[in-house]
Protein backbone atom coordinates (compact mmCIF):
# COMPACT_ATOMS: atom_id res chain seq x y z
CA UNK A 1 0.00 0.00 0.00
CA UNK A 2 1.33 3.50 -0.75
CA UNK A 3 -0.36 5.56 2.05
CA UNK A 4 2.50 7.15 2.87
CA UNK A 5 3.24 8.94 -0.57
CA UNK A 6 -0.36 9.41 -1.17
CA UNK A 7 -1.22 11.10 1.95
CA UNK A 8 2.31 13.59 1.61
CA UNK A 9 0.75 14.30 -2.13
CA UNK A 10 -2.05 16.17 -0.30
CA UNK A 11 -0.67 17.34 2.62
CA UNK A 12 1.17 20.16 0.19
CA UNK A 13 -2.24 20.94 -1.42
CA UNK A 14 -1.52 19.36 -5.01
CA UNK A 15 -3.34 15.98 -5.38
CA UNK A 16 -6.59 14.91 -4.15
CA UNK A 17 -6.15 11.71 -2.55
CA UNK A 18 -8.53 8.44 -3.79
CA UNK A 19 -8.06 5.27 -1.72
CA UNK A 20 -8.72 2.02 -4.01
CA UNK A 21 -9.63 -1.18 -2.04
CA UNK A 22 -9.62 -4.78 -4.12
CA UNK A 23 -11.90 -7.13 -3.61
CA UNK A 24 -11.19 -9.67 -6.99
CA UNK A 25 -14.09 -9.77 -9.48
CA UNK A 26 -13.95 -9.89 -13.48
CA UNK A 27 -11.97 -6.34 -13.04
CA UNK A 28 -9.03 -8.59 -11.75
CA UNK A 29 -9.21 -11.21 -14.05
CA UNK A 30 -6.98 -13.02 -16.60
CA UNK A 31 -7.29 -16.22 -19.06
CA UNK A 32 -6.07 -18.71 -17.21
CA UNK A 33 -3.39 -20.93 -19.20
CA UNK A 34 -6.01 -23.55 -19.64
CA UNK A 35 -8.09 -21.30 -21.74
CA UNK A 36 -11.11 -22.59 -19.53
CA UNK A 37 -11.58 -19.30 -18.36
CA UNK A 38 -10.43 -16.26 -16.52
CA UNK A 39 -9.53 -16.40 -13.09
CA UNK A 40 -8.64 -13.41 -10.23
CA UNK A 41 -4.79 -12.81 -11.16
CA UNK A 42 -4.19 -9.18 -10.31
CA UNK A 43 -3.83 -6.95 -7.53
CA UNK A 44 -5.11 -3.48 -6.84
CA UNK A 45 -1.67 -1.86 -7.83
CA UNK A 46 -1.59 -3.55 -10.98
CA UNK A 47 -5.37 -2.62 -11.37
CA UNK A 48 -4.50 1.16 -10.81
CA UNK A 49 -1.20 1.77 -12.74
CA UNK A 50 -0.48 5.32 -13.79
CA UNK A 51 -4.41 5.62 -14.87
CA UNK A 52 -5.31 8.48 -12.08
CA UNK A 53 -2.09 10.75 -13.42
CA UNK A 54 -4.02 12.16 -16.16
CA UNK A 55 -6.64 13.89 -13.78
CA UNK A 56 -4.11 14.76 -11.18
CA UNK A 57 -5.68 12.15 -8.50
CA UNK A 58 -2.98 10.49 -6.30
CA UNK A 59 -4.06 6.87 -4.93
CA UNK A 60 -3.22 5.09 -2.46
CA UNK A 61 -3.83 0.25 -2.59
CA UNK A 62 -5.19 -2.07 -0.81
CA UNK A 63 -5.46 -5.39 -1.83
CA UNK A 64 -9.14 -7.23 0.48
CA UNK A 65 -9.40 -10.16 -1.33
CA UNK A 66 -9.07 -11.74 -4.56
CA UNK A 67 -12.34 -13.47 -5.46
CA UNK A 68 -15.15 -13.69 -7.84
CA UNK A 69 -18.12 -12.05 -6.54
CA UNK A 70 -20.74 -15.15 -5.73
CA UNK A 71 -18.07 -15.92 -3.00
CA UNK A 72 -18.52 -12.24 -1.36
CA UNK A 73 -19.63 -11.94 2.43
CA UNK A 74 -20.54 -9.70 4.72
CA UNK A 75 -16.95 -10.42 6.48
CA UNK A 76 -15.41 -8.91 3.61
CA UNK A 77 -17.26 -6.14 3.16
CA UNK A 78 -17.05 -4.83 6.33
CA UNK A 79 -13.31 -5.07 6.46
CA UNK A 80 -13.47 -3.09 3.10
CA UNK A 81 -15.73 -0.61 5.50
CA UNK A 82 -13.45 -0.36 7.57
CA UNK A 83 -10.16 0.05 5.19
CA UNK A 84 -12.64 2.83 3.47
CA UNK A 85 -13.02 4.31 7.37
CA UNK A 86 -9.55 4.66 7.96
CA UNK A 87 -8.81 5.99 4.50
CA UNK A 88 -10.96 9.11 5.26
CA UNK A 89 -9.90 9.54 8.81
CA UNK A 90 -6.30 10.34 7.39
CA UNK A 91 -7.45 12.83 4.43
CA UNK A 92 -8.48 10.50 1.73
CA UNK A 93 -11.12 12.89 -0.43
CA UNK A 94 -13.20 9.47 -1.61
CA UNK A 95 -12.87 5.88 -1.65
CA UNK A 96 -12.57 3.76 -4.16
CA UNK A 97 -13.38 -0.53 -4.26
CA UNK A 98 -12.71 -2.76 -7.40
CA UNK A 99 -15.55 -5.74 -6.77
CA UNK A 100 -16.71 -8.47 -9.39
CA UNK A 101 -19.93 -7.57 -11.02
CA UNK A 102 -22.45 -10.54 -9.72
CA UNK A 103 -23.19 -8.98 -6.48
CA UNK A 104 -21.47 -5.41 -6.61
CA UNK A 105 -25.38 -4.18 -6.47
CA UNK A 106 -25.77 -5.99 -3.36
CA UNK A 107 -22.55 -4.95 -1.88
CA UNK A 108 -22.89 -1.43 -2.65
CA UNK A 109 -26.27 -1.50 -0.59
CA UNK A 110 -24.74 -3.39 2.36
CA UNK A 111 -22.37 -0.60 2.35
CA UNK A 112 -24.96 1.94 1.77
CA UNK A 113 -26.77 0.70 5.05
CA UNK A 114 -23.45 0.94 7.22
CA UNK A 115 -21.46 4.50 5.58
CA UNK A 116 -21.46 7.21 7.86
CA UNK A 117 -19.27 9.95 6.05
CA UNK A 118 -19.67 12.45 3.28
CA UNK A 119 -16.82 11.75 1.56
CA UNK A 120 -17.78 9.16 -1.77
CA UNK A 121 -17.77 5.37 -1.36
CA UNK A 122 -17.46 4.12 -4.94
CA UNK A 123 -17.70 0.52 -6.03
CA UNK A 124 -16.81 -0.23 -9.69
CA UNK A 125 -15.78 -2.97 -12.05
CA UNK A 126 -15.59 -4.89 -15.10
CA UNK A 127 -17.63 -7.02 -17.16
CA UNK A 128 -14.45 -8.04 -19.55
CA UNK A 129 -11.10 -9.81 -18.07
CA UNK A 130 -8.33 -7.42 -18.18
CA UNK A 131 -6.70 -9.12 -20.94
CA UNK A 132 -9.90 -9.83 -23.51
CA UNK A 133 -9.98 -7.47 -26.30
CA UNK A 134 -11.81 -4.20 -25.52
CA UNK A 135 -11.83 -4.39 -21.78
CA UNK A 136 -13.69 -1.84 -19.80
CA UNK A 137 -11.86 -2.51 -16.47
CA UNK A 138 -9.59 0.67 -16.89
CA UNK A 139 -12.00 2.78 -18.09
CA UNK A 140 -14.10 2.07 -15.70
CA UNK A 141 -11.76 2.40 -12.74
CA UNK A 142 -11.13 5.83 -14.12
CA UNK A 143 -13.93 7.07 -13.77
CA UNK A 144 -14.87 5.64 -10.52
CA UNK A 145 -11.29 7.25 -9.44
CA UNK A 146 -12.46 10.93 -10.96
CA UNK A 147 -16.12 10.46 -8.95
CA UNK A 148 -14.27 9.24 -5.53
CA UNK A 149 -12.44 12.79 -5.94
CA UNK A 150 -14.61 15.48 -7.18
CA UNK A 151 -16.43 18.13 -4.44
CA UNK A 152 -20.09 17.36 -5.90
CA UNK A 153 -20.17 13.63 -5.46
CA UNK A 154 -19.62 14.65 -1.39
CA UNK A 155 -22.63 13.51 0.80
CA UNK A 156 -24.29 11.04 -2.16
CA UNK A 157 -23.15 8.13 -0.05
CA UNK A 158 -22.56 4.92 -1.78
CA UNK A 159 -21.87 4.95 -5.66
CA UNK A 160 -21.71 2.65 -8.10
CA UNK A 161 -19.77 3.80 -11.26
CA UNK A 162 -19.98 1.94 -14.40
CA UNK A 163 -19.76 3.06 -18.05
CA UNK A 164 -19.61 6.52 -17.88
CA UNK A 165 -22.78 6.79 -15.31
CA UNK A 166 -22.71 6.72 -11.36
CA UNK A 167 -25.83 5.43 -9.31
CA UNK A 168 -27.02 5.58 -5.84
CA UNK A 169 -26.15 2.20 -3.86
CA UNK A 170 -30.17 2.35 -3.21
CA UNK A 171 -31.44 2.50 -6.31
CA UNK A 172 -28.71 0.72 -8.43
CA UNK A 173 -29.15 -2.90 -10.14
CA UNK A 174 -26.94 -5.44 -12.50
CA UNK A 175 -29.59 -5.47 -16.07
CA UNK A 176 -27.52 -7.60 -18.41
CA UNK A 177 -25.61 -10.63 -17.52
CA UNK A 178 -22.96 -9.95 -20.33
CA UNK A 179 -23.03 -6.48 -21.71
CA UNK A 180 -20.53 -3.74 -20.36
CA UNK A 181 -23.39 -1.36 -19.51
CA UNK A 182 -24.67 -3.86 -17.15
CA UNK A 183 -25.81 -1.32 -14.27
CA UNK A 184 -28.82 0.71 -14.32
CA UNK A 185 -31.28 2.71 -12.23
CA UNK A 186 -34.55 0.84 -13.24
CA UNK A 187 -37.42 3.78 -13.74
CA UNK A 188 -34.74 6.41 -11.88
CA UNK A 189 -31.83 7.03 -13.73
CA UNK A 190 -27.92 8.11 -12.69
CA UNK A 191 -27.03 10.70 -10.42
CA UNK A 192 -23.87 11.98 -13.08
CA UNK A 193 -22.51 11.27 -15.43
CA UNK A 194 -18.57 11.60 -15.96
CA UNK A 195 -17.39 12.67 -19.68
CA UNK A 196 -14.12 13.50 -20.97
CA UNK A 197 -13.52 16.59 -19.13
CA UNK A 198 -15.90 16.44 -16.05
CA UNK A 199 -18.14 14.79 -14.00
CA UNK A 200 -21.65 16.15 -14.19
CA UNK A 201 -23.84 15.58 -11.11
CA UNK A 202 -27.61 15.63 -12.39
CA UNK A 203 -29.70 14.26 -9.67
CA UNK A 204 -30.04 13.77 -5.56
CA UNK A 205 -32.07 11.35 -4.11
CA UNK A 206 -34.71 12.63 -1.55
CA UNK A 207 -34.03 10.04 0.99
CA UNK A 208 -31.20 10.00 3.37
CA UNK A 209 -31.00 7.67 6.11
CA UNK A 210 -28.52 7.35 8.97
CA UNK A 211 -26.27 4.33 9.31
CA UNK A 212 -26.98 1.64 10.96
CA UNK A 213 -24.91 -0.61 13.40
CA UNK A 214 -22.32 -2.66 11.61
CA UNK A 215 -23.95 -7.21 11.81
CA UNK A 216 -21.77 -9.20 12.85
CA UNK A 217 -18.99 -10.60 10.94
CA UNK A 218 -19.72 -14.33 11.70
CA UNK A 219 -23.68 -13.87 11.75
CA UNK A 220 -25.24 -16.59 8.72
CA UNK A 221 -27.73 -14.19 6.73
CA UNK A 222 -30.61 -17.14 7.06
CA UNK A 223 -32.96 -15.02 4.92
CA UNK A 224 -34.42 -17.11 1.75
CA UNK A 225 -35.50 -15.31 -1.19
CA UNK A 226 -38.70 -17.40 -2.46
CA UNK A 227 -40.22 -16.77 -5.87
CA UNK A 228 -43.68 -17.01 -6.47
CA UNK A 229 -44.97 -18.09 -9.61
CA UNK A 230 -47.66 -19.63 -11.90
CA UNK A 231 -49.28 -22.71 -10.01
CA UNK A 232 -47.35 -22.05 -6.88
CA UNK A 233 -48.58 -24.80 -4.24
CA UNK A 234 -46.77 -22.92 -1.51
CA UNK A 235 -44.85 -26.38 -0.74
CA UNK A 236 -41.43 -24.15 -0.28
CA UNK A 237 -42.87 -21.40 1.68
CA UNK A 238 -44.29 -24.62 3.88
CA UNK A 239 -40.57 -26.21 4.64
CA UNK A 240 -39.71 -22.97 6.46
CA UNK A 241 -40.09 -21.78 10.09
CA UNK A 242 -37.95 -19.89 13.18
CA UNK A 243 -35.77 -23.13 13.46
CA UNK A 244 -33.98 -22.68 9.76
CA UNK A 245 -34.86 -18.73 8.68
CA UNK A 246 -34.86 -15.35 10.44
CA UNK A 247 -36.75 -13.65 7.66
CA UNK A 248 -38.43 -14.78 4.55
CA UNK A 249 -38.53 -12.75 1.20
CA UNK A 250 -40.97 -13.32 -1.15
CA UNK A 251 -40.89 -11.75 -4.58
CA UNK A 252 -44.37 -11.69 -5.46
CA UNK A 253 -45.98 -11.61 -8.99
CA UNK A 254 -46.57 -8.00 -10.32
CA UNK A 255 -46.20 -6.07 -7.29
CA UNK A 256 -45.74 -8.26 -4.78
CA UNK A 257 -48.98 -10.52 -5.44
CA UNK A 258 -48.99 -14.63 -4.37
CA UNK A 259 -51.08 -17.83 -4.91
CA UNK A 260 -54.14 -18.34 -1.98
CA UNK A 261 -51.97 -21.40 -0.94
CA UNK A 262 -48.81 -19.37 -1.21
CA UNK A 263 -50.24 -16.47 1.00
CA UNK A 264 -51.33 -19.28 3.20
CA UNK A 265 -48.06 -20.32 3.97
CA UNK A 266 -46.87 -16.92 4.26
CA UNK A 267 -49.00 -16.10 6.98
CA UNK A 268 -48.23 -19.41 8.69
CA UNK A 269 -45.04 -18.04 9.00
CA UNK A 270 -45.89 -14.38 9.88
CA UNK A 271 -47.83 -16.26 13.03
CA UNK A 272 -45.12 -18.05 13.97
CA UNK A 273 -43.06 -15.07 14.63
CA UNK A 274 -41.19 -15.17 11.39
CA UNK A 275 -41.18 -11.88 9.72
CA UNK A 276 -42.19 -11.95 5.78
CA UNK A 277 -41.31 -9.20 3.14
CA UNK A 278 -42.98 -9.46 -0.48
CA UNK A 279 -41.33 -7.13 -2.91
CA UNK A 280 -42.56 -7.20 -6.77
CA UNK A 281 -40.75 -9.49 -9.12
CA UNK A 282 -40.32 -7.71 -12.37
CA UNK A 283 -37.07 -5.35 -12.40
CA UNK A 284 -39.11 -1.62 -12.23
CA UNK A 285 -41.77 -0.60 -9.64
CA UNK A 286 -42.52 -0.89 -6.25
CA UNK A 287 -45.23 -2.68 -4.00
CA UNK A 288 -48.78 -1.71 -3.76
CA UNK A 289 -50.83 -1.30 -0.47
CA UNK A 290 -54.60 -1.89 -1.56
CA UNK A 291 -55.06 -2.11 -5.95
CA UNK A 292 -56.67 -5.57 -4.97
CA UNK A 293 -58.32 -7.24 -2.47
CA UNK A 294 -58.34 -11.04 -4.04
CA UNK A 295 -57.01 -13.64 -1.62
CA UNK A 296 -53.15 -13.41 -1.81
CA UNK A 297 -53.55 -9.70 -3.17
CA UNK A 298 -51.41 -7.37 -1.53
CA UNK A 299 -53.99 -5.84 1.11
CA UNK A 300 -54.91 -10.09 2.05
CA UNK A 301 -51.00 -9.62 2.59
CA UNK A 302 -50.52 -7.17 4.69
CA UNK A 303 -54.11 -7.69 6.36
CA UNK A 304 -52.18 -11.50 7.18
CA UNK A 305 -48.92 -9.11 8.53
CA UNK A 306 -46.52 -9.50 5.71
CA UNK A 307 -44.90 -6.12 5.30
CA UNK A 308 -44.54 -4.67 1.88
CA UNK A 309 -41.02 -4.09 0.06
CA UNK A 310 -41.20 -0.97 -1.54
CA UNK A 311 -38.92 0.52 -4.12
CA UNK A 312 -36.03 -2.40 -3.07
CA UNK A 313 -35.27 -4.94 -5.02
CA UNK A 314 -35.63 -9.00 -3.77
CA UNK A 315 -31.80 -9.63 -2.81
CA UNK A 316 -32.03 -5.85 -0.98
CA UNK A 317 -34.77 -6.31 1.09
CA UNK A 318 -32.68 -9.41 2.39
CA UNK A 319 -29.65 -7.56 3.16
CA UNK A 320 -31.97 -4.85 4.74
CA UNK A 321 -33.46 -7.46 7.33
CA UNK A 322 -30.15 -9.06 8.23
CA UNK A 323 -28.48 -5.75 8.82
CA UNK A 324 -31.79 -4.37 10.75
CA UNK A 325 -32.27 -7.51 12.63
CA UNK A 326 -28.70 -7.97 13.67
CA UNK A 327 -29.53 -4.18 14.95
CA UNK A 328 -31.89 -5.50 17.19
CA UNK A 329 -35.25 -4.26 15.36
CA UNK A 330 -38.02 -6.76 15.99
CA UNK A 331 -41.99 -5.99 16.01
CA UNK A 332 -43.12 -3.00 14.78
CA UNK A 333 -39.96 -1.16 15.17
CA UNK A 334 -38.67 -3.41 12.42
CA UNK A 335 -41.70 -2.51 9.95
CA UNK A 336 -41.64 0.65 10.63
CA UNK A 337 -37.68 1.01 9.75
CA UNK A 338 -38.38 -1.17 6.95
CA UNK A 339 -41.16 0.92 5.15
CA UNK A 340 -38.84 4.09 5.92
CA UNK A 341 -35.92 2.52 4.15
CA UNK A 342 -37.51 0.43 1.24
CA UNK A 343 -40.00 3.51 0.59
CA UNK A 344 -42.74 1.46 0.73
Amino acid sequence: MSATQSVQAKSDGSLPVVAVGALGGTISMTTDDSGKGAVPTQNADSLVGSLARRYRIAVETRDISLIGSPSMTIRLLLQALDYAHDAVDRGAAGVVLTHGTDTLAESAYVLSLLWDRPEPLVLTGAMRPSDAPGADGPANLTCALRCAADPSMRGLGVLVCFADFVHSATLCEKVDSTAVSAFASPGWGPVARVDAESVVHVMSPAFHFDALPAPSADAPVRIPIITAALDDDGSLLSLLNADTCDAVVVAGVGSGRMSVRAAEQAKRLVQRGVPVVFVRKPSHGTTTTACYAYPGSESDLIAGGLLPGGLLSAEKTRLLLHVLLQAGYRGEALAAELRRRCLA
